[in-house]
């Protein structure tokens, strides 16, 4: 999931700095992810996918051979993780309130 969520990133940054505008991403575990976005130049969102996962596993292992920086990296890590999971929790309660309110 990890690799699928850069990967992911990759299209989304791309066309973001291409004038793009990013509707939604999905993950499944089964089937993969995807990234709708409206707008940016193909040419460069396409391959930014494979591009922008394999950058920032090469920034990674960089960042392993320095015992500060892969400290630093882990707990970017694992902030980026919980935020996540944040999140989404938090949508789904406020979906389950929203959805739950009495009609009137």
């Amino acid at each position: 999931m990890l690799t699928i969520a850069f990967h992911e990133f990759g299209h989304a940054m791309a066309a973001c700095l291409t004038g793009g505008r990013v509707k939604s991403i999905s993950l499944d575990p089964r089937e993969g992810g995807v990234t709708h976005m409206q707008g940016g130049i193909n040419a460069i969102t396409l391959p930014a996918g494979y591009l922008g996962s394999s950058f920032i596993g090469a920034l990674l292992i960089f960042c392993g051979f320095n015992i500060v920086a892969s400290k630093v990296a882990s707990i970017v890590l694992g902030v980026c993780f919980l935020l996540t999971l944040w999140v989404g929790a938090a949508l789904k309660l406020l979906g389950c309130l929203v959805f739950s309110m009495p009609k009137g």
